[in-house]
C-alpha cells in the first residue's frame, strides 16, 4: 500500500513539475512599446522606430522610417519574434520578412524581401 502511494505521490510530482516547465517555456517575451530600430539600408544605415502592441502572441504595431510608417502584423513564441509588412515598393508589393530573438530590452535578426536577407537589430525606447 505504502509503495503504491510513494509511486502515486511521484508521478503527480512528475506532471506537476512537468506541466510548470512547459507553462514558463511558453510564456512569450515582452516586446510590447516602442523600438529604435537599425538595418541596413540601399544608402546605408537606416534607422526607423519599431512601434508593438502585444496580445499574448499576437503583435500589431509600425514601422516608421523616414519617408512613411507601414503596419506590421506578427507573433512571439518564447524569445522568437516573427512579423512581416507590405507596402508597394518601385517594383510593385514587396513584403518584408523579419525574424529574430528577443533578450530583455534588445532583439536583433534577419528580414528577408524577394532573395535577399538583411540584418537587424532593435533596443527598447526608455519608458
Amino acid at each position: 500500500m505504502q509503495r503504491a502511494i510513494a509511486t502515486l505521490l511521484f508521478a503527480a510530482l512528475t506532471v506537476t513539475l512537468f506541466a510548470r516547465s512547459v507553462s514558463a517555456q511558453a510564456k512569450p517575451a515582452d516586446v510590447g512599446g516602442a523600438w529604435d530600430m537599425l538595418q541596413e539600408g540601399r544608402n546605408g544605415p537606416l534607422h526607423q522606430t519599431l512601434t508593438i502592441q502585444q496580445t499574448e502572441t499576437a503583435l500589431q504595431g509600425s514601422i516608421k522610417g523616414p519617408n512613411d510608417e507601414i503596419p506590421i502584423t506578427g507573433t512571439i513564441s518564447g524569445n522568437k519574434i516573427s512579423f512581416s509588412l507590405k507596402f508597394k515598393g518601385r517594383g510593385g508589393e514587396e513584403i518584408h520578412e523579419y525574424e529574430g530573438t528577443v533578450t530583455a530590452d534588445a532583439m536583433s535578426g534577419t528580414m528577408k524581401v524577394n532573395d535577399r536577407s538583411i540584418e537587424w537589430s532593435a533596443k527598447r525606447q526608455a519608458h
